[in-house]
């Protein structure tokens, strides 16, 4: 207020503050309560006179005048006469658990003295902690301060970590404590230092011990046994409460007590002129049981042989006792630690108090009567019963409150207002599990188990207490101390009327009365001013419920505002009186306080009453016996917009499904009801009995209303829902629902677990196999039929032989296949020098085709040597040397039995090698071919992209992986190790991106794990969970280096990262909760946590974009780049950085503080945050890679290339949906001075099916299929050439997207900065190694063919006679694999796709061919039992066979998906059933069963 201090009072408008006699108003008697005051406010002479029986007192009349002041500063005219109940009103706080800053003590201070409390009880030392430093014994805050994973520490406890960063390390410095002592004394507030022992003292022992290691290692042996603590000799086996086997000081050494002695020496000195020392607390509690017993030390002075830990106990109580006494210090103690079975000690010596502090009272533990037997036997009492003083205790029974609960369940602050300290066992309520309790019950029928009270006198006071093992931060200390506290300051000054008051009805009558006036004051009045004082109080979540329709609020204090939320916490409104609920909905609700700056933890209402808690045995039986089936109903049933699909549930056991409180949770890629859960609301599906919610990403959930009621045995319920979109395939359907409830383990649904997707009704009806089929749209695809097939394949003639010796085709090469050499022979040998990892590769290449294993040497033989030479190669026109660093020349000389493989570095020689390797494996018992070949690559870049964030795939996987690109010449493996479901490697560090983000299982919160995705099913035992260790990293590093194989690490940012934001805000959340600051905490946080944006990501996620607007954003980046880097030093150099920056959902970011403080008119936040990763990433010395969104505007184009300060950024162009009009992306970028890859999802996309058809697996966005045809013809140099089809099946052409002039089609004037062509593959649908294997080969076959060789048709302008000269050289390309490459990759052990076979039924004989020749197909008459080749003439056929077709993979011991055809009894309709697609034919069968 700013008044000014004088010491003569003016004449009025004055404050006077005096020390005299207090007179009570109605006695006249002078009141000798020393912290008595006299408060008067004086309306005439505008005075107010506050008068003091002492100091203390007047600081007291100055708290009540500051609490009588209004808003405006006014006071009412009263007289107040006061004087407290008790002379001890303390708060105990532990800060030996977890250690808490000067700032919270003092601020703790502050609040004590505005509550007249006078008592801080300083808990200074714990097992796992000493907070105070004693001059002379540095080791107690060297040692006995820190906690870390060091032996320079004690070791972590109750959360630490592994550093001695976080509240498990501090210690207060001498100034420190004196700082508090004079705050404290200035406040009249007597500070009491605890020092908890025998028990409670591992930090002092191993201190102790340090301190004896030390000395004795200097020669000091005299020193270094004065302070130990423990008997060397001592056997004793004992825990602790806490578990711990070695903390208990030995009362039976004479170091002990000079320990002791000098701990207090010290601690007076500090209090010396501030606060003089006169009570010290030595703690004496929970000793372990068996402490001591086998101490030689203790034996010697024991009484008897059997050494009794209850006895060295009390000879350790009775030495302190005298050891204060001398010091004349009063002494304090737990109640246990001065009791025996139950009993006081009896004590002599210098008389002193002794303070017992009383704190067992668990009512059925029978300690009840502990504190009047103390009082009884003289000792000073303070009431400290956990039952109600205990603030540890959460405020209320439920899960997410914080703190320990173990006397009672809960203790609110109404509960510590009810206190009757001197009226103690009417206090008697429930026990620890909240079972009523009588009086009788604890006392007994004559009251033999609760003594009296006798010596009232010597209950001094009471105190609240905090101990810290949960409270790690100030916030949390504050939470649970406040408003608390203030309970405990109006039981400890004021006795209550209703104390004395013997009936129990009336009395809880009046309690409540009393609380209703204290609560509102408290609200009103008090936590205004707690909250100036910055004290973050626990702001109690609001009571609610609904009555005939209306919304009912109240909050625990009044003053605080309730807001409801009914779109998910979206929007808050404030109810009023007429605020109504029209459904069953649940509502969260919160309370805040009067400024809004703060707010209740989030509580929900539900208007009906919640169903019926089910338990483990029904999740267990309805995952056993709940039959789900799903079938697509009707893709056109709402246009292009939504399909209509069903879900069909069935109990097949021989139980009820009861009603409860079971959750089912299922997958679908697309929104499913978008009209009504797109804002993450509940909607019960009309008619059904069901409610469906959207949890984040496809993650749905399925509950069951009210009116669902029992499903009995054989039961079945249908619902049918509406889904975004279309489904044609099979495989959008997702494996492992599963099924859980509140508290249960999560168990998959066994009818939908696993591969099979069985419970997915086959695609029969055009309806299902068609998208839309509107005026506007429909789809021309219909699966292929035998016919089809078979008229397609039969395009390409089977050749009976490889034509192209070499995958990918060499650009030059001369083969004489009558002249060979043998490599099958013995003596050959490598010669080599400086080429050994190539040297190596090629002698196991040798070895594993079973030939003769060569030797390596550096000089040449005469004869049979493979020569392995750096020099110029000669490759080009008119042998001039190409310019590719990678070519390389390959000579096969029979007549010299020599082979020659020449390059310009180890890479071209890598690439002979494999050339090479290819004649072996093709070959018999060795025999090569004469040839001469020379050749170079079409591109420097020729990638495989391969996502492992959506569905993991093991390191055994990869490896296999990078075999067959190193073996097809593709040197650049483009690694997508994070996306919205998953983060797949170990960041050191960072090992939350692991523990958490590479984990999916039921955690709805997110905390310990992602939540399920994509089929994975509630546990982590699927392809959702796993990541790479450094070590494996580095061994894919490794592998793909010594295969010249290029890796570009991809982490994808600002989109696609939820997994890495929910693993940041775990790591935040735990450091905050471990007592870091907010500062370490949320170093590497990635969201603003003041962002309310809304938004949908194409995915359907609402939290997966990383804030450009943040500094912790950039921090996380610059630490996985820093990382990743030093992973690759030395192995496989670090280039290139992938960011990914694609589909970064509109709306994100929209209402972050952050970002709206940054200025977007100059540039965007896309911009603003590909700018900030190139600097940091040029930092590095790493190029910058991006998906073409990510380099681009939404207008189509790239971010000016001077913006980004890499030498070179790499833009990968996939978005060529023709019809979409940017697929002239990727040559703009190139123009622009971009190194640009192609990578289009038309054709370049290998998670697309390889056929229309539903049973193929794959997503189909992009184009409805792409075959290895696809792939082969692809012309990157040729870019809108290759447009031919819309996602439709329309055709579309150049000039339907290019326009007049071709205005929208830029040519490419930079060819040199198409650097490349890339296959990808995303893993959503595929969660196997086999279904991996399947969608990437033969394709990627194809994709190496066109990036090694440009085929001379691509040069043809006339697309038809294009056309053709391509289909001549798919025809050659397509034998080669079938007669060559597939051999190999059987021989890999890949599991390439089996293209199911081409049929034709004519004159009663059916033909049968494949896609890819040299393939063998099979028949069966007799459903599958047996098999036999169609040969070229076909086989005979009769009517109403039916005939299952399959072709084998070139060993023979794989097949295809199996095909049939019903040959017709009509000979006049002979390719009837043979265009009908397998599925329908299925249906066809059935019925004519059926009749």
């Amino acid at each position: 207020m700013g008044l000014p201090i004088v010491t003569t009072a003016p004449t009025e408008k004055f404050i006077q503050l005096t020390v005299g006699e207090v007179i009570h108003p109605s006695t006249q008697q002078s009141l000798t309560n020393t912290e008595a005051y006299r408060f008067h406010v004086d309306s005439g002479s505008k005075r107010i006179v506050i008068t003091g029986k002492t100091e203390a007192g007047v600081l007291y009349g100055i708290q009540t005048l500051l609490a009588l002041f209004d808003t405006n500063s006014d006071v009412f005219v009263t007289t107040v006469v006061d004087q407290p109940r008790f002379g001890y009103r303390g708060m105990h706080v532990d800060v030996a658990r977890n250690f808490h800053s000067k700032a919270s003590i003092l601020q703790l201070l502050d609040a004590m003295a505005t509550y007249k409390l006078n008592k801080l009880h300083f808990h200074l030392s714990d097992d796992e902690g000493w907070r105070l430093e004693i001059p002379g014994l540095p080791e107690l805050t060297q040692i006995g301060a820190t906690r870390c994973f060091e032996p320079t520490c004690l070791l972590p406890q109750l959360g630490s970590g592994p550093t001695n960063s976080t509240s498990g390390s501090g210690h207060y410095t001498v100034s420190d404590y004196q700082e508090i002592l004079t705050y404290a004394a200035d406040r009249h507030i007597q500070v009491i230092p605890e020092f908890d022992m025998p028990g409670h003292a591992r930090a002092a022992i191993k201190a102790m011990e340090d301190r004896y290691s030390k000395l004795k290692m200097q020669g000091n042996i005299g020193e270094a046994e004065k302070y130990i603590l423990t008997d060397p000799n001592d056997t004793s086996i004992y825990w602790s409460v806490q578990y711990f086997n070695d903390n208990a000081v030995n009362p039976c050494l004479n170091a002990t007590y000079a320990f002791l002695s000098h701990v207090l020496d010290e601690v007076k000195k500090l209090h010396a002129n501030i606060q003089p020392l006169t009570l010290y607390h030595y703690g004496g509690d929970e000793v372990g049981n068996g402490a001591w017993v086998k101490s030689p030390i203790c034996k010697e002075i024991s009484p008897s042989n059997d050494v009794s830990s209850d006895d060295i106990k009390e000879l350790f109580f009775r030495r302190v006792v005298n050891l204060t006494g001398e010091k004349d210090l009063h002494l304090g103690a737990w109640e246990d630690g001065v009791m025996k079975g139950g009993e006081p000690f009896n004590f002599t010596g210098p008389r002193k108090d002794m303070y017992a502090y009383s704190w067992n009272n668990i009512w059925e533990w029978g300690g009840a009567g502990h504190a009047h037997r103390l009082a009884n036997n003289g000792y000073k009492v303070i009431m400290a019963q956990a039952t109600h003083l205990y603030f540890d205790h959460p405020y209320e029974p439920d899960p997410v409150e914080r703190g320990y609960y173990w006397a009672p369940r809960f203790i609110d602050a109404k509960k510590t207002f009810g206190f009757m300290p001197e009226n103690l066992y009417e206090n008697i309520d429930v026990t620890r599990f909240g079972n009523p309790l009588t009086k009788e019950d604890v006392c007994g029928a004559n009251n033999q188990h609760c003594p009296a009270l006798t010596k009232p006198e010597n209950v001094v006071g009471m105190q609240g207490h905090l101990w810290s093992e949960t409270v790690r931060t100030t916030d949390q200390l504050n939470y649970m101390i406040f408003p608390r506290l203030l309970a405990v300051a109006e039981r400890a000054w004021h006795k209550a009327d209703w104390e004395t008051e013997s009936n129990k009805i009336t009395r809880a009558a009046l309690i409540d009365a009393d609380w209703t006036d204290f609560s509102k004051a408290v609200g009103e009045r008090e936590l205004p001013r707690l909250d100036s004082m910055d004290i973050k109080f626990r702001v109690s979540p609001p009571g609610a419920r609904v009555e005939n329709g209306k919304l009912m609020v109240n909050t625990e204090y009044s003053n605080q505002v309730v807001v409801f939320s009914k779109d998910n916490g979206l929007t808050w409104i404030i109810p009023t009186d007429q605020t109504m609920i029209n459904d069953n909905q649940p509502i969260l609700l919160k309370s805040r306080t009067p400024d809004g700056k703060r707010e209740s933890r989030i509580t929900t209402l539900y208007p009906v009453e919640p169903l019926p808690i089910v338990d483990q045995s029904v999740i267990n039986y309805i995952a056993e016996y709940l039959s789900i089936e799903y079938e697509v109903l009707n893709n056109f049933d709402s246009g292009v917009d939504t399909y209509l699909a069903e879900y069909t549930m069935k109990n097949v056991g021989d139980k009820d499904i009861a009603l409860g409180n079971w959750e089912i949770y299922f997958y679908s890629i697309y929104m499913v009801e978008p009209r009504y859960l797109k804002g993450g609301l509940p909607y019960e599906l009309p008619g059904y009995n069901v409610i469906l919610q959207h949890v984040n990403g496809g993650l749905y959930k399925l509950t069951p209303s009210r009116s669902f009621g029992v499903m009995k045995p054989e039961e079945t319920r249908k619902f049918q829902i509406r889904v975004q979109y279309w489904s044609v395939a099979k495989s959008d359907v997702m494996p492992n629902i599963y099924v859980t409830a509140e508290g249960m383990t999560s168990t998959t649904i066994k009818s939908t677990a696993g591969e099979s997707l069985s419970f997915v009704h086959d695609y029969v009806r055009m309806n299902q196999w068609k998208r839309y089929n509107t005026e506007t749209f429909k789809d021309r695809f219909d699966p292929f039929t035998l016919n089809h097939r078979f008229t397609v394949n039969n395009d390409v003639k089977d050749l009976g032989l490889a034509p192209v010796p070499i995958v990918p085709t060499p650009l030059s090469y001369v083969i004489e296949n009558e002249k060979t050499l043998s490599l099958g022979e013995k003596d050959w040998t490598i010669v080599a020098v400086s080429l050994l990892n190539e040297a190596s590769f090629l002698q196991a290449g040798v070895a594993d085709h079973g030939l003769p294993v060569p030797t390596i040497a550096s000089n040449k033989p005469s004869t049979k040597f493979i020569h392995l030479v750096i020099g110029d190669p000669e490759v080009g026109a008119n042998n001039a040397t190409f310019t590719s660093p990678e070519a390389y020349s390959l000579n096969v000389e029979p007549g010299s039995q020599t082979i020659e493989i020449k390059a310009l570095n180890a890479k071209g020689i890598f690439y002979g090698v494999q050339s090479l390797l290819s004649f072996v494996k093709k070959s018999k018992n060795g025999q090569i071919p004469k040839a001469l070949i020379k050749d170079s690559p079409r591109f420097p870049y020729r990638g495989m992209h391969l996502d492992v964030g959506r569905n993991f795939h093991s390191n055994t996987s990869v490896l296999r992986l990078l075999d067959a690109m190193a073996m097809y010449k593709l040197n650049t493996f483009h690694f997508h190790l994070s996306d919205d479901e998953g983060w797949r490697l170990e960041i050191p560090g960072l090992e939350e991106l692991t523990q958490i983000g590479s984990n999916r299982c039921s955690d709805m919160t997110e905390k310990t794990c992602i939540i399920p995705q994509l089929g994975s099913g509630p546990d982590t035992k699927s392809s959702g969970s796993g990541f790479y260790t450094v070590e494996d990293y580095k061994e894919i590093l490794e592998y793909a280096a010594k295969r010249h194989i290029e890796v570009i690490p991809e982490f994808d940012m600002p989109g696609h990262a939820h997994a890495a934001i929910k693993s940041m805000d775990a790591r935040s959340e735990r450091l905050t909760d471990i007592g870091e600051t907010n500062e370490n905490a949320n170093y590497y946080l990635l969201h603003d946590p003041t962002d309310k944006s809304q938004y949908m990501s194409v995915q359907n996620f609402n939290d997966n974009a990383i804030n450009p607007c943040i500094e912790t954003t950039y921090n996380f980046i610059q630490h996985v780049a820093q990382q990743v880097k030093v992973m690759h030093e030395n192995i496989n150099p670090l280039k290139v950085f992938h960011f990914g920056g694609d589909e970064v959902a509109s709306g994100a970011w929209l209402n972050s503080t952050a970002c709206q403080n940054l200025d977007q008119s100059v540039t965007s936040l896309k911009e603003t945050f590909t700018k900030r990763v190139s600097g940091l990433t040029n930092n590095l010395n790493l190029n910058l890679a991006g998906w073409e969104d990510g380099l681009t505007e939404k207008n189509n184009i790239p971010f000016n290339r001077s913006l980004l300060s890499n030498k070179e950024v790499y833009g990968y162009a996939w978005s060529n949906v023709w019809e979409w009009g940017a697929a002239s992306r990727a040559y703009v970028m190139a123009n622009l001075g971009y190194k640009v890859v192609i990578a289009s999802a038309t054709n370049y996309y290998f998670d697309h099916p390889y056929e229309p058809d539903p049973e193929e697996r794959g997503f189909y966005w992009a184009t409805r299929y792409t075959s290895t045809k696809d792939v082969f013809s692809f012309m990157p140099e040729r870019l809108y050439d290759n447009a031919e089809i819309r996602t439709s099946g329309d055709p579309i052409s150049k000039d339907d997207f290019c326009g007049t002039d071709s205005v929208n089609c830029p040519r490419l004037e930079k060819s040199e900065n198409l650097v490349g062509i890339q296959g990808n593959l995303w893993s959503e649908t595929i969660r196997t190694a086999e279904q991996l294997d399947y969608m990437i080969f033969p394709r990627m076959l194809a994709l190496a063919e066109r990036s090694w060789f440009r085929g001379d048709w691509e040069n043809i302008d006339d697309k038809d006679a294009r056309n053709k000269a391509r289909d001549a050289e798919w025809t050659r390309f397509s034998n080669t694999l079938g007669y060559g490459e597939m051999k190999i990759l059987d021989g890999m052990g890949i599991k390439y796709r089996v293209p199911p076979p081409g049929a034709k039924i004519l004159d009663n004989k059916l033909y049968a061919n494949t896609e890819i020749p040299g393939l063998t197909v099979t028949f069966s008459k007799d459903g599958g039992k047996t098999w036999n080749p169609v040969g070229s003439g076909g086989i005979s056929v009769n009517g109403g066979d039916d005939i299952q077709l399959v072709t084998w993979s070139a060993d023979e011991k794989r097949k295809s998906r199996v095909t049939l055809s019903k040959i017709p009894q009509v000979s006049s309709a002979p390719r009837f059933y043979s265009n009908i697609p397998l599925s329908a034919i299925i249906i066809l069968m059935l019925c004519i069963v059926l009749h």
